[in-house]
C-alpha cells in the first residue's frame, strides 16, 4: 500500500486521521501459534500512529484507526469491513465521492527527533506526517 491509497481513503472517511503514517516496505511477522504475517499495526502507547505493511487490504487503515479509538479486534474489524465497503461504493460513483471528499495529504519526513529509530531504517520504513 502506497501512501496515495492512504491518502485518498481518508479522504472519504469521517474517521480521525492518524498524525503519523509508517509505511514498512518488507514483510512483519511474529511467531504466534506459528507465523503471523501482519497486515498493520497500531502501538498502544500512540494513539497518533499507525504503521502499514505490504500485506495491507483496504480494510487495514480503517481497522488501525479503529485501534486508535480504543477498539479491540472484533469493534476494529467491523470498522474496517465497513469503511472499506463505503470507499468502494463511493469509488463507483465520482460525482457522490466529489460531494463527500475532503483532501487529506501527508508529507514525508525525512528525519525527526520523535522517531529516530524509524529513520534508522533507511528505505524500509517510510514515515509520513499529516500536513496542516
Amino acid at each position: 500500500m502506497h501512501i496515495s491509497e492512504v491518502e485518498a481513503f481518508l479522504s472519504t472517511s469521517r474517521l480521525p486521521h492518524p498524525q503519523h503514517v509508517f509505511i514498512v516496505n518488507e514483510s512483519v511477522w511474529g511467531e504466534v501459534d506459528g507465523q503471523v504475517i501482519y497486515r498493520g499495526l497500531q502501538p498502544k502507547s500512540r494513539k497518533d500512529v499507525i504503521v502499514i505493511t505490504p500485506h495491507a487490504i483496504d480494510e487495514t487503515v480503517p481497522h488501525e484507526i479503529g485501534h486508535t479509538l480504543g477498539l479491540h479486534e472484533m469493534g476494529a474489524e467491523v470498522i474496517g469491513k465497513l469503511s472499506a465497503m463505503k470507499y468502494h461504493v463511493l469509488s463507483c460513483f465520482p460525482s457522490v465521492k466529489a460531494l463527500v471528499e475532503k483532501h487529506v495529504e501527508y508529507e514525508k519526513c525525512s528525519g525527526c527527533s520523535e522517531f529516530a529509530k524509524a529513520h534508522t531504517y533507511g528505505d524500509r520504513v517510510e514515515h509520513f506526517r499529516l500536513k496542516r
